[in-house]
């Protein structure tokens, strides 16, 4: 179970997939623009308060800007799943996000090794990927972030798919 979750400034869910919103055994809707004061119980709320604290202060403190917001789209998943051969499932639709703490170097070899490791599987027709990474700004919340992050992705599908920009 991959739990995912964005707070804003104010410490308020801004994003949360389903499994995150399950370990509160509630719906995403529920918890969005919430608190963890509003969800927890007093003594849990104060660890998770200075859990988000010290992250914040780790971060400033050190200014930490190598966080890459990564989007990926699988490309012609629709000519796959036509595929006699064998069919594949969507979980969530075709486009999946991550987060990484690396260089943009070691961000661009990573990417690279995914392309390589995608031609090497060799499937027919061929499942390529398009990918947009840009270089997280903590000045900005989650929802400028992705769409600065889903422009760069929308581009490389522009330039023919099966490519990644990484600004």
């Amino acid at each position: 179970m991959d739990l995912l979750f964005f707070k804003d400034e104010k410490l308020k869910y801004k994003y949360l997939n389903t499994s995150f919103a399950k370990l509160f055994t509630k719906e995403r809707e529920e918890v969005y623009g919430k608190t963890d004061k509003e969800l927890l119980p007093e003594e849990l709320y104060y660890q998770c308060y200075k859990g988000d604290i010290e992250t914040i202060d780790y971060i400033y403190e050190n200014k930490i800007d190598t966080y890459y917001l990564i989007l990926i789209d699988l490309d012609n998943l629709r000519s796959l799943n036509n595929n006699p051969e064998g069919i594949f499932f969507r979980i969530g639709g075709d486009e999946f996000s991550g987060l990484i703490n690396r260089s943009k170097t070691e961000v661009e070899e990573i990417l690279k090794k995914i392309y390589g490791d995608l031609i090497k599987i060799g499937l027919s027709p061929q499942l390529s990927i398009s990918t947009g990474a840009k270089n997280l700004d903590i000045s900005k919340n989650y929802l400028e972030n992705y769409a600065n992050t889903d422009k760069l992705l929308y581009e490389a599908k522009l330039k023919g798919k099966g490519c990644y920009i990484l600004k």
